[in-house]
């Protein structure tokens, strides 16, 4: 059972490239799914049936403390003992930080800037580490967000009162929002480097960090192929490297 945040039914989200990614190798392989777009409770979930989940970090909690085994997409296991039942298929974001940083000394910058996206969140938090491994010093923006409406309001003020030479944005939806931003103020853009290679990073012509949609799907299948099949082992944690997609030169 492939159960989606609901945002994945937006076209051109990377929740709808990703579902689309794995309901192509799904269908390759033969192997019986259903897809579900919102919440669900873990009692309406069939014991026989092995939950894939995007987005849904309740549900994700919920099937662990239950010892239930799921697959969880893009994000960490739970921590302790429901650990060892919840597969897991996410990227390092530390790295990809790190990788963002290292693209953006191409262009020599000065005034760095990192536009993160809700503090609580594990994932932006780690991406501005990483980052920040390469240009210490470089000016956090908190867009409280990861929606691209809230983050235009969130980083409009903040965006005007700093003299930006170049800007990280820990999402590609963040970056989206930057340069609407800029444009609202009239304020030329500096460079803008986004992170997931969402498809809006391509009709923005920027460079981003790419999560490797396909090898997610890929991975996904055959973990989804191993518990259909009856394994019950430890689940396993696969972290695939980050890719940059370069789309502009200094």
């Amino acid at each position: 059972l492939l159960i989606f945040a609901r945002r994945a039914k937006r076209s051109g989200s990377f929740g709808d490239l990703l579902l689309r990614q794995l309901v192509l190798k799904m269908e390759a392989m033969e192997l019986p799914f259903e897809v579900k777009c919102g919440g669900i409770s873990p009692k309406h979930i069939r014991e026989d049936v092995y939950p894939v989940l995007w987005e849904m970090p309740r549900l994700m909690h919920d099937l662990s403390a239950d010892y239930r085994f799921s697959l969880v997409l893009h994000d960490k296991p739970p921590a302790g003992i429901g650990s060892l039942f919840t597969d897991s298929i996410s990227v390092d974001d530390f790295s990809g930080g790190i990788s963002a940083g290292q693209v953006m000394s191409r262009y020599s910058p000065r005034r760095p800037v990192v536009i993160g996206g809700p503090a609580t969140d594990r994932r932006s938090q780690s991406r501005i580490d990483g980052f920040r491994q390469i240009f210490p010093s470089a000016h956090v923006i908190a867009a409280g967000s990861w929606f691209f409406r809230s983050a235009v309001q969130n980083i409009a003020a903040p965006l005007s009162s700093v003299e930006a030479d170049a800007v990280f944005c820990c999402s590609d939806r963040l970056a989206e929002a930057a340069l609407i931003c800029y444009r609202k103020l009239q304020i030329p853009a500096p460079v803008v480097i986004g992170f997931d290679n969402a498809p809006v990073a391509e009709t923005l012509g920027i460079s981003t960090i790419g999560i490797p949609w396909e090898e997610v799907a890929r991975a996904a299948t055959a973990v989804i192929k191993k518990r259909l099949d009856g394994q019950t082992d430890h689940a396993s944690a696969i972290v695939l490297p980050l890719v940059p997609v370069i789309r502009n030169s200094p």
